[in-house]
């Protein structure tokens, strides 16, 4: 009885504070809250009207905090943390509490509703604290200090925010770091790691050379750029696109996801360089797929044709002995491979009417869905869809992305690029190596490169454009050509200038027209020329006239010449009426009417009253030449290089065959002479020809033949040119009558003579015409072989065989000069769809009665390997003209 009343009492002493903190009698209030806390540590209700009494000194400052928010909030926090505190505790009491005072509480409005109203009021005015300040560490304290607050999770955010905010500000891996590890779970944390791992890897690649990205690889090895900076690394580690720097990247990578890559571009680079393909896995025994190498080596040299399966009405590709090779699972091919077989690696096939491309391999290369596929250059394919163009390699990786209006082959390191009608640069990893702004790139020699932009062309070396950084271009020049092997002219305005490789400068600019000598240059100025030497030295001025070559220069002023050595210093005294040099390391001088000439070392000679003196010699037999001379009226006589006469001045012509065949002609009739003159034919032909050691003679409109060293002399008596059966045969075609026929090297007859034409076909059998036929003639015999054919097209004609295809009544065969009847003569059509070498037909005939096409595929020996049965749709597509 007495604690009830005790317990009234106190309830009566909260609500009796309560009243007097209405009031506004704080300081009683307060001590009567004090006393009963004294009493009742856990009275729920004293603390609660304590916080209204915190909040009661919060207040008055609430009200003129909206004219100076942030610094009225940082000195009255301390009442909002109390109130908070005894609010909290209240509600943790309340549930203790005895009836009796619930009861009394509640007229009072003390109840555990109002308690929880009191403290989201609470959590708001902290709120309201915390976005005035608007700072990370006021909604942090905010956070820390209200836990509970309906407004943590806008105040985390809020918070989120403003550190994110800072973050981006400074904008380094760095600052993202911070961001990560304080707020892990913040919703910019995504797009967070995302900007760290971007600018670290910018950071720590900042000098973009190997090594940077070789660190980068060892304390990044899970960044999500490891792709970019194994990519990069293999860019530049293979920047010059040689055999040695793949090999090289591999040895010293053997992970990389691109040793695969690099492989394939060292088996193109050595089939570029035409090195014997067999001898790839010799060369690089350690190539990691033996088996593609081996079958691209084993199929390189067969043709491929295609094949229709009717199960699956599908397209595959056989060989030239009729081995699948491509198993049939495309919709269709391409309809020239009907008639002309595949001969290169790379065939095209359609599924669902996309265009692709597979290998001879059966490897497919570059996915389907494109306009065009072609080849570029060595591996490369050019690809085109939607009007733009990429490229892939045949192994089966793409080089260049599908967005380009052109792309071609620059060099042996550059790909050249067309977008929106200007040009550009890419490697061979499809890395932008210049941006396409310019008017026209083009390769010069020696590793330089033209760029054109605004009409003025700018000169660079390749190795400058191997690094990140595109360097700065000076537009200098108007035109740019490279006209000599060591030299570039260069164009300004009306100026001309020489510069070398090195881009440095050879000849000054100058208002002229500069032509190249073999050691020298030539300045032609309206009327007037210079001549300059290799280093742009002024060696003679004012000339009328310039010649020069590798030993000599000659110069003309006005009616008289000079002449001195390229390796002296100019010798200007003009006292020659006419120079002439001979070949390289000669040349021949005219005073009054005296030729004199010279040939180093030290070779002068008085050569005597001549109009014109020239060199006569075989190129490259320097050793045998001799000196054409030409009289006033034009007749020609031959002096050897020591000046000794060798044909007399009388010929109309001389000309020269060889050492020792010299053919000469006078008042319209022809002889032959040796290199020394001496006489073979007299002059007496009204023609000579020569050809493979035979001399052909024309003599009262006969002809005859001449063979000195077989002692070959047919006299003219024939009616048209006499031909050897075969280049060592004893056997001649000579024509008779308007017939030809046989004779032999002594002139005896071989044959009648009664062929419309002869041609070769095997030793002892010539292939002859008669009237309308050919048919096969056994010389010897004075027989025929085979039945008469009414026409025949060579497939193969060379010295290790001859084969035919042959045509007589309606029908088609083939024959070989060293195999006989290959294909009978019964097809309706027949063509050879595989090459000269390894001939592959494709016979046909027709069934009249089914209105059906039989296609057969016959190998070179004439085996059928493949049959396939049309109708006349699907014969129309794959028709040959």
């Amino acid at each position: 009885m007495c604690i009830c009343i005790s317990s009234t009492a106190y309830a009566d002493r909260v609500t009796s504070a309560l009243k007097k903190l209405r009031k506004n009698h704080t300081a009683e209030a307060r001590l009567s809250l004090n006393k009963v806390l004294r009493k009742q540590p856990k009275n729920a209700g004293a603390k609660y009207v304590y916080a209204l009494y915190f909040l009661y000194h919060y207040s008055p400052v609430q009200a003129q905090a909206t004219a100076s928010l942030t610094t009225t909030f940082t000195n009255t926090e301390i009442y909002l943390d109390s109130a908070y505190a005894y609010v909290l505790e209240a509600l943790v009491d309340y549930p203790q509490t005895e009836r009796s005072s619930l009861k009394s509480w509640k007229k009072a409005g003390i109840d555990l509703t109002a308690i929880e109203a009191k403290k989201r009021e609470i959590d708001s005015l902290a709120y309201a604290i915390a976005e005035g300040k608007n700072s990370i560490p006021g909604f942090q304290s905010f956070i820390d200090r209200f836990p509970e607050a309906l407004q943590k999770a806008q105040a985390i955010e809020k918070r989120n925010e403003l550190a994110y905010a800072e973050a981006s500000r400074i904008n380094t891996y760095k600052s993202y770091k911070k961001f990560l590890d304080t707020y892990p779970d913040a919703r910019q944390a995504h797009e967070a790691v995302k900007l760290y791992d971007l600018l670290l890897f910018e950071f720590l690649t900042q000098d973009d050379d190997i090594v940077s990205y070789e660190k980068f690889l060892e304390v990044e090895p899970n960044s999500p750029y490891r792709g970019e900076a194994e990519r990069r690394l293999f860019e530049l580690s293979t920047l010059s696109h040689t055999r040695q720097t793949y090999y090289d990247f591999i040895q010293r990578y053997p992970k990389s996801p691109y040793v695969e890559q690099a492989w394939y571009w060292i088996f193109s680079l050595y089939k570029q360089e035409d090195n014997p393909l067999g001898n790839f896995l010799t060369t690089y025994p350690d190539f990691f797929d033996k088996a593609y190498i081996e079958k691209r080596i084993a199929t390189q040299p067969l043709a491929y044709f295609p094949v229709y399966n009717e199960e699956n009405e599908k397209f595959g590709f056989i060989d030239a002995n009729g081995k699948l090779q491509i198993e049939a699972k495309y919709d269709s091919v391409d309809t020239e491979y009907f008639c002309d077989g595949v001969k290169e690696n790379t065939m095209l096939v359609y599924r669902q009417n996309r265009l692709g491309s597979v290998d001879k391999t059966g490897k497919e290369i570059t996915g389907f869905g494109y306009e065009s596929i072609e080849p570029l250059e060595g591996e490369l394919l050019l690809v085109k869809q939607e009007g733009k163009v990429g490229v892939w390699h045949e192994s089966g990786f793409a080089v260049l992305p599908v967005q380009y209006e052109e792309v071609d082959v620059l060099n042996e390191t550059f790909l050249l690029v067309k977008q929106d009608g200007k040009y550009g640069l890419t490697n061979f990893f499809g890395g932008k190596v210049a941006d396409t702004e310019f008017e026209e790139i083009k390769n010069l020699e020696d590793g330089l490169i033209a760029f054109k932009q605004n009409g003025r062309y700018a000169i660079i070396r390749n190795q400058r454009l191997l690094f990140k950084k595109f360097p700065t271009l000076e537009f200098l020049y108007d035109s740019v050509d490279w006209i000599r092997q060591d030299a570039l002219k260069v164009k300004i305005g009306d100026y001309e200038s020489i510069i070398n490789s090195e881009l440095q400068t050879i000849v000054t600019p100058v208002a002229a027209q500069l032509k190249p000598l073999p050691n020298a240059w030539i300045a032609q100025y309206d009327k007037y020329q210079q001549l300059l030497n290799n280093r742009g030295k002024l060696l003679a001025d004012s000339l009328d006239e310039v010649r020069g070559n590798n030993s000599f220069y000659a110069t003309r002023k006005g009616d008289f010449w000079a002449i001195w050595k390229t390796n002296i210093s100019p010798r200007l005294k003009f006292d020659y009426d006419t120079v002439m040099l001979l070949g390289q390391d000669g040349f021949a001088v005219k005073k009054g009417t005296v030729f004199y000439g010279f040939f180093a070392p030290d070779a002068f000679l008085k050569l005597g009253n001549f109009v014109k003196i020239s060199l006569l010699q075989l190129e490259g037999q320097q050793s045998r030449r001799w000196i054409l001379v030409e009289d006033k009226v034009g007749a020609q006589g031959l002096l050897s290089a020591k000046g000794q006469a060798i044909l007399p001045v009388k010929y109309d012509k001389i000309v020269l065959w060889t050492p020792d065949l010299i053919a000469v002609e006078a008042g319209g009739k022809w002889g032959l002479m040796d290199g020394n003159g001496k006489q073979i034919l007299p002059l007496l032909y009204s023609a000579l020809n020569y050809e493979n050691g035979f001399v052909s003679t024309l003599k009262n409109g006969k002809f005859g033949l001449l063979h000195l060293e077989r002692g070959i002399d047919i006299p003219p008596q024939y009616e048209r040119l006499i031909k050897p059966y075969t280049d060592n045969s004893l056997l001649f075609v000579a024509a008779k009558n308007g017939k030809y026929g046989f004779v032999t090297a002594d002139n005896e007859p071989a044959s009648e003579f009664i062929f419309d034409e002869i041609n070769y076909w095997q030793y002892g059998v010539a292939l002859v015409k008669k009237g309308d036929q050919w048919q096969f003639y056994q010389i010897a015999e004075k027989k025929y072989t085979l039945k008469p054919v009414d026409a025949f097209e060579y497939i193969r004609q060379d010295d290790k065989e001859i084969i035919m295809r042959l045509y007589a009544n309606k029908q088609y065969g083939i024959v070989s000069n060293t195999r006989g009847i290959v294909v009978d003569l019964e097809y309706d059509d027949l063509r050879n769809v595989g090459t000269k070498e390894i001939p592959f037909y494709l016979g046909e005939k027709y069934i009249d009665t089914a209105d059906v096409y039989l296609i057969f595929y016959i190998d070179r020996d004439g085996k059928k390997v493949h049959k396939q049965l049309f109708d006349q749709q699907r014969y129309d597509r794959i028709v040959c003209d």
